[in-house]
């Protein structure tokens, strides 16, 4: 039996990852730094050793014994300090990686984000082996992909990895893309920019999920794999479906791209003074990720690891907005 531990366990990827594993029939263990959320996995029958991966010690004791890691763990903000971020998603990774090694795990699978390729501009059908920017985006962006080549780095000595880059994720109990949406409907109406002809490439969090277990055995040694649901949307189009299902009257807000990203730029430049402590209300990387489309090639991932998206967009959003009904209704 495949003992596999998922780091994050206590976020919105592993707490789905180790639900739908377990009813898979795997041995899991999840780990994370959410007692209550711990408390409700046990509750499900889940495994679950809270903790700090920051601590070396730690990590040795929990990777000993398994098989396979899958590591979802990570700060993914858009704004904060850097170091943070290179604790969080670097020296974390590290750990883990030596412990890995230094137990005999037998794969390493290792969760980055397609945030790596980002441009403030339109980019569509991006590959795994497009050209990066020569300056990312954010901190989370950076350190992702210096955690990256630690990966790949420990697979020149001897330890198995995969990398998935999955794109926007949501599905029940998501806590940003969709939530945020339902919020500025709410308060400040949802901006629209080239009238809502972006084009928006989400991914189902059960989709990654499957990525995630064909990740285990199948799949080129070493390789990176983009995963999405391949079925790009206007921006419009996916905020008409989601407000349609959950029956609320959606407000947009047409906005002139050029200008908003300037006013982010300036805001950016002001919240960087080391007095101010908050995140900006708007960030050039919200701007554009609303303003440009970006999509991904998943070719490689449906060539290789053999995935196709287990649950459409529109499945998604009605099992989104079920949920979401159940919860505020």
């Amino acid at each position: 039996m495949k003992k596999i531990l998922v780091t994050g366990a206590t976020g919105f990827l592993g707490g789905h990852l180790v639900r739908y594993l377990s009813k898979k029939g795997y041995t899991v263990t999840g780990t994370g730094r959410n007692l209550q959320k711990g408390e409700w996995l046990k509750e499900e029958g889940i495994s679950f050793v809270p903790g700090d991966l920051q601590q070396k010690d730690f990590c040795q004791e929990l990777v000993r014994n398994h098989h396979y890691i899958i590591h979802c763990a990570a700060l993914s903000e858009p704004w904060g300090d850097y170091q943070s971020f290179y604790t969080a998603n670097v020296t974390v990774t590290e750990n883990l990686l030596k412990s890995a090694r230094e137990h005999g795990v037998k794969r390493f699978i290792h969760v980055s984000t397609p945030s790596i390729y980002f441009r403030y501009n339109d980019a569509t059908n991006v590959k795994e082996t497009a050209e990066l920017p020569k300056r990312f985006a954010n901190h989370y962006a950076h350190t992702k992909y210096i955690a990256e080549q630690k990966v790949k780095q420990y697979q020149e000595k001897g330890l198995e990895t995969i990398i998935i880059r999955p794109r926007g994720l949501f599905g029940p109990e998501d806590s940003t893309i969709l939530p945020r949406l339902l919020t500025l409907n709410k308060t400040k109406g949802i901006p629209l920019f080239n009238n809502g002809k972006t084009l928006i490439d989400l991914t189902y969090v059960e989709n990654v999920a499957h990525a995630l277990e064909l990740s285990l055995e199948k799949g080129e040694v070493g390789q990176t794999y983009n995963i999405s649901n391949g079925e790009p949307y206007s921006f419009k189009s996916l905020c008409d479906l989601l407000f349609t299902h959950l029956k609320i009257n959606v407000q947009y807000k047409k906005l002139p791209y050029p200008v908003i990203f300037r006013v982010a730029y300036f805001l950016e430049a002001i919240y960087q003074l080391p007095f101010i402590k908050k995140e900006p209300f708007i960030t050039r990387y919200s701007v554009s990720v609303l303003g440009n489309s970006q999509t991904l090639s998943i070719e490689k991932a449906r060539k290789e690891l053999g995935y196709e998206p287990l649950i459409s967009i529109e499945e998604g959003i009605i099992h989104y907005a079920n949920w979401y009904k159940s919860i505020y209704s």
